[in-house]
């Protein structure tokens, strides 16, 4: 697993390796959705909001990493 520090400067460095950048990027896009959904509480229209993207970019997302919500694709609106 590649591992990015992150600099006192707030930068990152990469690993003395490198890194391949698709599946880091890849990585965390992933990480990002599920932590905005766990945030959201499954709410996929707030958690696009979060990640200020359109819902049917979120949902794309959904699908792309293989992340479900309760056995439904459809959004679990708050009133």
């Amino acid at each position: 697993v590649e591992e990015i520090q992150k600099q006192s400067n707030g930068t990152f460095a990469l690993p003395k390796d490198g890194l391949h950048l698709p599946t880091f990027i890849n990585n965390l896009e992933k990480n990002m959705v599920e932590e905005a959904m766990a945030k959201m509480m499954n709410n996929q229209t707030r958690a696009a909001e979060m990640l200020q993207i359109p819902v049917h970019a979120f949902r794309h997302l959904l699908h792309k990493h293989n992340l479900h919500t309760n056995g439904s694709s459809h959004n679990n609106e708050l009133p």
